[in-house]
């Protein structure tokens, strides 16, 4: 199981539901009795990561969590035409028809085999048809139509050994991985680096930096970790074995034509929930996420399979 980035601040939840949005958000600009002035105090005193949000709300109505389940469906709590999601590494949408809805058995079996699925068999599940197989169940980001104002993709490579040097300073007493993740353009790439102790073997320094085509910084966050501070509730702490997708959980990369820079899309799931976050750094180069998250420890089907055990 993926860990979460110790970045993470906030989480957007919803028990119970197959499809978890941010279209539900209540935007800071949302009621219209307050004055244009109120409404900006609010919005400048907010956290930047909810800011985040509702800005991706506004700009990607109706996006949000679904699952793929074997051997070639996607599940929703809603009926529409059709639903276009994300796969891991792909530079396109994928777009599931629909099928057809779950009877209450369907619900129940699926609610036996995947509790964090089928979070409340009594609830009404659609089933929607993918154009390929599903080997295994899948976390996927969703939305309804594909915008036209959005590509996906990323290109995985390695970091010049100067430019780490340069950028990412360590101790000899630390051990060194880093990943470039670039966009499809080329225009931005994102180095992760992690720094990892040799005894005990654990993550001990986590960095997000931004790069312009030329390696000019454009951006960065850094986050210290101290010795036994934990990394989740039920997770390993990451160790240099594991890599940095244990880290970091990253495995695509949105660009919104109107986002300054690119959005990276991460696996952020734990033992208690099951998320996916989009990150990326603002105007002012600070970082912000949205999480969208379905507690598992919520879920009827997952309290009903605990008695059962």
């Amino acid at each position: 199981m993926k860990t979460p980035p110790v970045t993470r601040r906030s989480t957007l939840s919803a028990m119970g539901s197959a499809l978890i949005g941010l279209s539900a958000r209540r935007s800071y600009a949302d009621d219209d009795y307050l004055s244009s002035d109120y409404k900006q105090k609010r919005r400048d005193e907010a956290d930047p990561s909810e800011l985040f949000g509702d800005d991706l709300a506004a700009r990607i109505p109706g996006l949000g969590l679904c699952w793929l389940v074997p051997p070639n469906t996607l599940l929703l709590d809603q009926q529409v035409a059709s639903w276009t999601y994300i796969l891991e590494t792909e530079f396109r949408f994928r777009k599931a028809t629909y099928s057809r809805p779950l009877s209450g058995a369907e619900a129940t079996r699926l609610a036996r085999s995947f509790p964090d699925v089928v979070c409340d068999p009594s609830q009404q599940y659609y089933a929607y048809r993918t154009p390929h197989p599903v080997h295994h169940k899948t976390i996927v980001l969703g939305m309804p139509t594909q915008p036209p104002n959005i590509t996906v993709g990323m290109h995985r490579g390695s970091v010049p050994v100067h430019i780490v040097s340069r950028d990412f300073q360590v101790s000899k007493v630390h051990r060194v991985r880093a990943q470039q993740l670039t966009s499809p353009s080329g225009q931005h790439r994102f180095v992760q680096y992690a720094a990892y102790n040799r005894s005990p073997d654990e993550i001990r320094r986590m960095s997000v930096v931004l790069y312009s085509r030329d390696w000019s910084v454009l951006a960065r966050q850094d986050t210290e970790i101290p010795p036994d501070s934990g990394w989740c509730d039920g997770c390993a702490v990451p160790t240099y074995a594991y890599g940095l997708e244990y880290a970091f959980g990253t495995f695509n990369m949105l660009s919104l034509r109107d986002f300054p820079f690119p959005l990276l899309l991460a696996n952020t799931s734990t033992i208690e929930s099951r998320s996916l976050t989009l990150s990326s750094f603002r105007e002012d180069r600070k970082l912000v996420s949205c999480p969208m998250s379905q507690f598992v420890t919520g879920c009827p089907s997952f309290h009903a399979l605990m008695q059962e055990g």
